[in-house]
């Protein structure tokens, strides 16, 4: 297991908060099981925060998988036209890693993997940056669309995406979801119980 991958594990502790009515909304995610998932992998010091992110009103999507996604409606990993993503890179097992070159590393995976790609840095500090990539006539997956932000943490860079195939999700429902994604937050995570 890359170190990427242990310790996107460790963004189970994201809480998803939305500013959906209670019928559309996803709860925070279950602590409990979070710990014991994070003591599982031997993980010493869990995810210090979370990302805040408020979803379209009547919009559902459900929760699956570590690390965290979200598929809209009744899709899932194998069948999906849009999803968020969630992941963590921690410091201490990658020291000086930070939001950007996070940020061009995914560009570049994307280059790798896709014969046409085009991004633009839409927002970019010292603390955010928010970027777009399209991909097209991609080796392993359908064509698709992609916005993403990523933070420098205060033990990690956290990074929420929003993904959509191309040609199967309208420009509206990109617009909207952009906004979600360009309005989330990095916040205190308080509610952790000592593992």
């Amino acid at each position: 297991m890359n170190t990427t991958t242990r310790f996107a594990i460790t963004f189970v502790s994201i809480g998803i908060i939305t500013a959906c009515s209670p019928i559309d909304s996803i709860r925070p995610f279950d602590h409990q099981q979070a710990d014991i998932l994070l003591h599982e992998e031997q993980i010493k010091k869990p995810a210090r925060q979370m990302i805040s992110l408020a979803l379209p009103r009547g919009q559902y999507w459900q929760k699956s998988g570590n690390p965290i996604k979200l598929f809209h409606d009744q899709q899932n990993e194998d069948n999906w036209r849009e999803k968020i993503d969630t992941t963590i890179s921690s410091y201490k097992n990658n020291p000086g890693i930070t939001a950007i070159q996070m940020a061009k590393l995914e560009i570049d995976k994307a280059a790798q993997n896709c014969k046409q790609t085009g991004s633009e840095i839409l927002q970019e500090s010292r603390q955010v940056i928010v970027y777009r990539l399209n991909m097209t006539d991609c080796y392993s997956m359908e064509g698709n669309k992609q916005i993403a932000k990523l933070f420098n943490g205060i033990d990690a860079v956290y990074m929420v995406r929003y993904s959509a195939v191309e040609g199967k999700i309208s420009k509206s429902q990109f617009d909207k979801m952009s906004q979600s994604i360009k309005t989330a937050q990095l916040v205190k995570y308080s509610n952790r119980k000592p593992i």
